[in-house]
């Protein structure tokens, strides 16, 4: 789970998605180091200064392929975007699926097939 920033930094609700996906059925959570840094978007940054929001996006991709897991999870569209675009650029990541809490939770109640 990538504790996105309006949520762990500005509203300090970040145990709240992981309690929420912890009562799935079928979810296991794997927690990855440094969970909540930024993931290099950050509003208009990854347009600003792409370099850098670059680095710190290979960062947080470095966290979630560290975990082993097939899913990561990010709160934010703009987190999910960022970190999909970089997943998708490395070989090692071939799988590895980013999703939103409500797609998860959709799915494990049925309500979408699971990807």
């Amino acid at each position: 789970v990538h504790d996105s920033c309006h949520l762990a930094h500005t509203q300090h609700v970040e145990n709240k998605v992981r309690e929420l996906l912890a009562r799935l059925p079928g979810v296991e959570i794997h927690e990855m180091a440094e969970s909540d840094i930024c993931c290099g978007f950050g509003g208009s940054f990854s347009s600003l200064y792409p370099e850098e929001a670059q680095r710190w996006t290979g960062r947080k991709v470095d966290n979630i392929l560290a975990t082993g897991t097939a899913v990561a999870v990010a709160s934010s569209p703009g987190c999910i975007e960022q970190i999909r675009t970089n997943l998708s650029a490395r070989d090692e990541a071939a799988g590895v699926k980013v999703k939103h809490p409500a797609e998860v939770i959709a799915e494990r109640c049925g309500w979408l097939p699971v990807e």
